[in-house]
């Protein structure tokens, strides 16, 4: 009674009583669970999504730190955030600074997407240059302003320019821990104002980096 139980227990498992055959050495793909070896195809897949997005960010995150200098020293000379005095700049220099922060910005905008935590390093550096444009549009409005109300467009075109100091670092600890856990290693990257100049604020600067 028991093995007439067993074999009619199996033979109402269906696909599962087929694998009784002596013909058959592994189990079928049971309907509607995922096929192991199209999983492993797009986890492959996305891996080296991933491993080309991270490249793609590292060249671009490196290249980004050094475009931006001459343009941040402009900005902080425009509205200095130690108190020194004001460098006013010419509008050549607000020319300068916003046709360098078109092209990069044409660059982030062709960056490979990747996972979520790639796209949020992309996102950061996208945001970046738009806070950093914004500034450099409150600069030039500061430049034809009446004196009673230049020292506020300054004031809000440093505030804009420190936002986007803020928003590149942190795209730069999440790019850091990624290049950590793909095993390459820290990447550290900083913004300066002015080559060689001081940095205006190194996420990177605790314990452990």
């Amino acid at each position: 009674m028991a093995l007439a139980a067993m074999l009619g227990a199996l033979a109402g498992a269906g696909t599962t009583a087929a694998w009784l055959h002596p013909d058959r050495t592994t189990p079928p793909t049971v309907a509607g669970q995922p096929d192991p070896a199209r999983v492993a195809e797009l986890e492959r897949a996305e891996a080296e999504r991933n491993a080309q997005s991270l490249e793609a960010l590292a060249t671009f995150g490196v290249g980004l730190q050094d475009e931006l200098a001459p343009v941040l020293e402009g900005l902080h000379g425009a509205h200095p955030s130690d108190g020194s005095t004001r460098r006013t700049p010419t509008g050549e220099d607000v020319d300068e600074w916003r046709a360098s922060l078109e092209e990069l910005a044409v660059e982030a905008d062709a960056l490979p997407s990747g996972g979520t935590e790639h796209n949020m390093v992309r996102s950061g550096f996208v945001l970046t240059l738009e806070l950093l444009g914004s500034s450099v549009d409150l600069v030039e409005q500061a430049l034809s302003a009446e004196p009673a109300s230049d020292e506020t467009l300054f004031r809000l075109a440093g505030a804009a320019r420190d936002h986007a100091v803020d928003a590149f670092g942190s795209a730069a600890m999440q790019l850091d821990n990624l290049y950590v856990t793909a095993d390459k290693g820290h990447l550290h990257l900083v913004l300066r104002a002015g080559e060689g100049g001081v940095p205006l604020d190194d996420p990177h600067g605790h314990p452990g980096h």
